[in-house]
């Protein structure tokens, strides 16, 4: 188990009446790995991964991000063959 915590955000655009920002810890230590975020170009999803990136960054020390955006929403992932077997974790991006 890592010692690192993740902040989870709420992307809702408007207030909730829950708490938005929850410190949560991380079950994987990503030091030195690789993880690929993939945009599926819904309104929003490159800031989502934008600031998945940055928290990553900032709490695994040499891991390696790869950005990957596809074509469309509802297009498919040609790139998926070209990055099978490079990366730790994969995220997908869905958002709107």
């Amino acid at each position: 188990m890592c010692e690192a915590a993740v902040t989870l955000v709420n992307p809702v655009g408007h207030p909730r009446n829950e708490d938005p920002i929850k410190e949560v810890a991380w079950p994987v230590d990503l030091s030195h790995k690789t993880v690929i975020l993939i945009d599926n170009t819904k309104p929003k999803a490159d800031l989502i991964l934008e600031l998945f990136a940055g928290a990553i960054q900032e709490h695994f020390p040499g891991v390696r991000v790869i950005h990957r955006r596809k074509s469309g929403a509802v297009s498919p992932a040609p790139f998926l063959h070209e990055l099978n077997g490079m990366a730790d974790l994969a995220i997908n991006a869905v958002a709107d």
